[in-house]
């Protein structure tokens, strides 16, 4: 097996245009390596000399190692336009060809996404070796240590992605024949095996505009959201819901095309409904996406949306009022048409440590895949003779050889390549889940501080070590259950103090560039109006072209705008709107 797992790797200097200068392959078990400023066209033509018609070849990183290698192919080589996929500047599949050989590229972090490095922790698989990239540059790079180290860093790089990559071929190969050359990404497998062992009830993998227009503006995701933060006697713990996404397909769902029904009395029978509303409750219920900014709320007041029947269930159950009803889609029936599957990806978990990784990836996969929006782009390969960007409508072009490689935009279709309606009705269930439980721990006296879809950080007056709510348990066994210190300040921005390391998080800036900032840093942030520059390595990616640059990124923690913090920032209160 391991023979025909290919893997290549290439490392960069780390000046701002991203000089290649280390490449390392495994091919057919063998491994070779080139160093220097010429790597990659030694190693493509090392590849070319075995004259081998179709070789595939798996790089962890495709859009980052993919363009290096468009961005130093000479004339000799050219682009495969109808094997090469290119999508929103990511490159899943990159096919160059020389006479009658072809090399195919593909991208193995699309079919496990994660870091190399959680890789080899989670599946006890070589380690990823420590290399300080900013450390090497042109004028040191062919010093004999340094060169030791980089191409043993790269060696160990394409060893660990070889050796995930057989483990994955294991569990998949008696799923989808060739999974490895069929599927392009870890939604497409999810969608490939529903589709082909799971479809019983032969429910529709896409829908008609019109429909999906309706249903889609119900599709609002996870709550992510402070809710308050410790007061210095709480004993604050930390849970993740097991399998959210997998307990949920176990429900029952629509069969068949909905009906829509103008005006109706009740919001009873399965479907989606059209309504406005008014809230008043400590945590709001139904979502609200704000048109201004687009976030999505959990708004008290009077507002209107598209919910499934069962979240108004809920909001109606804890009582919250319908003002209107403007219509529904209504389905005549429902069916636990994802129960086989749902547990058969549970029970798939048990088998070893690829399984348990990759089975808890295919169910969210497979939602994200049915809630996934049709491109108003593609990226097309013409050849430089054919080429008019006057014929149209070009958002950017490159030159490789003979060939443009050029983004358009594209006009929709009347199908669309996904079917929305599961995975809004995943996510309406989920938060359903979610506010239940959250309800059950503040009856027995907890507060809820902050989550994230399918994680809590609550706080107890007492120490509730090994309690149960439902499907919250409390597992001491866990390294991130017991919280020593927590400061929530926003969405997706917190730091925490665990028994052993401190946590700090802040969108949109790496973990590795926000763990230099101390708890008691990030507090001060938070509880002041101060702002703090943080440095980071931007990774720039325009026309297929990779670039590096360091900036300054101003983090101001004060200005949360979901809820409405109060006494000190201890408590929040939910936002009100009145439509």
């Amino acid at each position: 097996m391991k023979s025909l797992i290919n893997v290549i790797d290439i490392e960069t200097l780390g000046s701002e245009d991203l000089t290649p200068y280390c490449c390392c392959l495994i091919l057919k078990g063998r491994k070779v390596n080139s160093y220097g400023l010429n790597c990659i066209n030694n190693i493509l033509n090392y590849i070319y000399s075995l004259r081998i018609v179709n070789v595939l070849i798996f790089a962890h990183n495709l859009t980052f190692d993919g363009s290096l290698i468009l961005s130093k192919l000479d004339s000799s080589w050219e682009v495969l336009s109808w094997r090469t996929v290119i999508r929103k500047g990511g490159i899943y599949s990159l096919c160059i060809k020389k006479g009658d050989y072809h090399i195919v590229f593909r991208c193995s972090s699309k079919l496990l996404p994660l870091e190399l490095s959680e890789i080899a922790i989670r599946l006890k698989i070589s380690k990823k070796m420590p290399l300080d990239h900013k450390s090497i540059n042109i004028q040191n790079f062919n010093d004999t240590c340094i060169k030791n180290k980089v191409t043993q860093y790269c060696e160990r790089d394409t060893e660990i992605v070889n050796q995930f990559m057989v483990k994955l071929s294991l569990s998949l190969n008696k799923y989808i024949k060739d999974w490895y050359v069929n599927c392009y990404s870890i939604s497409g497998i999810a969608y490939s095996i529903y589709k082909n062992y799971f479809n019983k009830f032969n429910i529709k993998l896409n829908l008609d505009y019109e429909t999906d227009k309706n249903i889609r503006n119900a599709y609002y995701g996870g709550r992510c959201e402070v809710f308050g933060n410790p007061y210095d006697d709480d004993f604050i713990f930390h849970f993740d819901f097991t399998g959210m996404y997998s307990n949920r397909l176990k429900e029952d769902f629509p069969i068949g095309d909905p009906f829509k029904i103008d005006r109706p009395l009740c919001t009873r029978k399965p479907g989606f409904y059209f309504i406005k509303v008014k809230s008043d409750m400590n945590i709001p219920i139904l979502p609200y996406r704000c048109e201004v900014t687009g976030k999505l709320l959990f708004p008290n007041g009077v507002f209107g949306g598209i919910y499934w029947y069962e979240e108004i269930s809920l909001f109606l159950q804890e009582g919250g009022q319908i003002l209107e009803i403007y219509w529904g889609l209504v389905y005549e029936k429902v069916s636990k048409i994802f129960i086989d599957f749902a547990e058969h990806c549970i029970n798939n978990r048990n088998n070893s440590l690829v399984d348990k990784v990759l089975w808890k990836m295919i169910p969210n996969s497979f939602i994200g895949r049915l809630g996934l929006r049709n491109d108003n782009e593609k990226t097309i390969i013409i050849d430089d003779k054919d080429y008019d960007p006057k014929f149209l409508d070009v958002i950017s072009d490159k030159k490789i050889n003979n060939k443009w490689i050029v983004r358009i935009k594209e006009e929709n279709t009347r199908k669309t390549v996904s079917n929305v309606t599961y995975a809004s009705i995943v996510t309406s269930k989920s938060r359903v889940i979610w506010w239940k439980h959250a309800n059950k721990i503040i009856k027995d006296g907890g507060r809820i501080l902050y989550c994230d879809t399918d994680s809590l950080f609550i706080a107890f007056k007492t120490n509730r070590i090994g309690s149960r709510w439902g499907e919250v348990y409390l597992d001491e066994s866990k390294d991130d259950t017991v919280i020593r210190r927590a400061c929530f300040a926003c969405s997706k921005a917190y730091s925490i103090v665990l028994n052993k390391n401190n946590i700090t998080k802040i969108k949109g800036i790496p973990q590795k560039d926000t763990n230099i900032m101390t708890f008691e840093e990030f507090e001060d942030l938070f509880r002041s109006d101060k702002n703090q520059k943080i440095r980071m390595d931007l990774f720039r990616k325009r026309n297929l072209k990779i670039s590096i640059e360091e900036i300054f990124k101003v983090v101001k923690l004060s200005q949360y705008d979901k809820r409405i913090f109060t006494n000190d920032k201890r408590e929040t209160k939910p936002l009100y709107i009145d439509m």
